[in-house]
């Protein structure tokens, strides 16, 4: 076992072989495996460099932390929406990828090629509908956290 010195922020200022009998008025201790302190050590050696967060005993990189604290922003925010104001959302973050006359032009073709047995041949038009869909029951579901457009709309008109 090794000790992380931590800042206020959780990140790992460094790692010590033995527990520190005193640190900085902000920083704490916690106590890590050897496998996360040679995690830690690699990532300050590598290039670029990885500064690791210890959050809930595991080790997170910054993008992982901000990762969570944007989920719990938008958790957060979405208990506080109407169920209305959570679709508003949904409506909104799919109208910025895809305006609703290219959506409706796309059901179209969907329904073109199902008639006529072909819709191998639209797949990302496919995808799109498939992501609307999923927007939608995210929005349903109580949350904003949307996923992207699996395609841009480029894609799917060159389709």
């Amino acid at each position: 076992m090794k000790y992380a010195i931590l800042g206020p922020q959780k990140g790992i200022n460094r790692i010590s072989e033995t527990e520190p009998q005193s640190v900085g008025e902000l920083a704490t201790v916690a106590q890590i495996t050897d496998e996360q302190a040679a995690q830690v050590e690699s990532g300050r050696t590598s290039d670029p460099r990885v500064f690791y967060f210890l959050i809930d005993g595991a080790l997170k990189t910054m993008a992982e932390k901000m990762a969570i604290a944007q989920a719990a922003r938008l958790a957060g925010r979405a208990a506080s929406m109407t169920p209305a104001e959570r679709i508003k959302a949904a409506e909104a973050h799919i109208g910025a990828a895809f305006t609703s006359f290219l959506l409706m032009d796309g059901l179209k073709r969907i329904g073109e090629h199902k008639e006529a047995g072909t819709l191998a041949v639209i797949p990302k038009t496919i995808a799109v509908a498939t992501w609307v869909e999923a927007v939608k029951q995210t929005a349903l579901a109580g949350s904003v956290s949307f996923p992207p457009a699996p395609h841009t709309f480029e894609e799917v008109l060159s389709e």
